[in-house]
């Protein structure tokens, strides 16, 4: 290929780019399970696109730990976080670390990474409710659904 065909491929991937993102943020919403904790259902949903190895660990009590890749978009598509950063070193990339609840987060993030195993990919559809509702944030409108994609690249329970 030459240099303007590669060219025009990538502009082409670049410009569908926001459209794939939106329908895969359409699946989990569409396609996801209800997340269920001790009797109560949530509004959150979540969908496994990867499945971990067998005999992974998993996201059962309050106190694990967790360390993983995450990127966060509107329904739509619109993208608000991203994990990733090429200066991280190797693999280009950074994980999101943190302890089960995480005080001061939004009620669908700790409820849909409830039972989610290490190196599954798990995608989150978030109610406004149970998301940032009526407050929203930058780059967050209110009254938003948010669609989160974590890989955890390691779960830690308590000890």
């Amino acid at each position: 290929m030459t240099l303007m065909n590669n060219l025009m491929v990538a502009v082409t991937v670049l410009a569908l780019l926001p459209a794939l993102i939106a329908a895969a943020a359409a699946d989990a919403c569409a396609a996801g399970t209800a997340v269920t904790i001790d009797g109560k259902t949530y509004g959150t949903k979540y969908l496994v696109t990867n499945p971990a190895p067998a005999g992974s660990p998993t996201v059962k009590v309050t106190g694990t730990s967790i360390s993983a890749l995450v990127v966060g978009t509107l329904k739509n598509g619109s993208l608000f976080w991203n994990s990733s950063n090429p200066s991280a070193g190797p693999g280009g990339e950074f994980a999101f670390q943190y302890t089960m609840p995480v005080v001061g987060l939004i009620v669908g993030f700790d409820t849909g990474c409830f039972g989610m195993a290490q190196g599954e990919t798990r995608q989150l559809c978030i109610p406004a409710d149970e998301g940032y509702g009526s407050q929203g944030r930058p780059g967050i409108p209110p009254n938003s659904t948010l669609v989160f994609t974590l890989t955890p690249k390691t779960v830690t329970p308590p000890l």
